[in-house]
């Protein structure tokens, strides 16, 4: 059986609340074996990535980054490891992507990460640069 789920993180707003950020991420999870051994667990998936970044007071956005991770054990009991970062910059806003949709299944035993890690750098009228995240992880050993 396949469940279904939502992470997600409430607005954040950083930078003298002129930046709010935003990620919402859906996953899907199964029960089966690793390798037969007989031991029965929780394999998960992302599904889908949405980032939001929003700005107000001439902020302007600077960079928009996803880190993207998912590292562990798939059913067969190889060990799966997909960490890229994407720059998303000059994608739409906000931004939907199902690219680790793509990955396998993943445990979560033995120090598996599975997660998004949105980051944006934003510019303040006064010339003021910082670099904000939020994270979504539904596992990280």
């Amino acid at each position: 059986m396949i469940g279904y789920g939502t992470l997600n993180t409430t607005p954040v707003w950083f930078f003298s609340s002129s930046l709010c950020l935003q990620l919402v991420i859906t996953y899907t999870s199964k029960t089966g074996q690793m390798n037969g051994d007989g031991v029965t667990q929780t394999f998960y998936r992302i599904e889908t990535i949405n980032a939001r970044a929003s700005v107000n007071s001439g902020t302007m956005i600077q960079s928009r980054m996803l880190h993207m991770g998912c590292i562990g054990f798939t059913e067969t009991g190889v060990t799966h490891v997909w960490n890229p970062t994407y720059n998303i910059t000059s994608d739409p806003n906000p931004y939907t992507t199902t690219i680790m949709s793509s990955q396998p299944y993943v445990s979560s035993l033995l120090a598996g990460t599975l997660g998004v890690t949105f980051e944006c750098t934003a510019k303040r009228p006064s010339g003021n640069v910082g670099t904000f995240e939020v994270n979504c992880s539904l596992f990280s050993n």
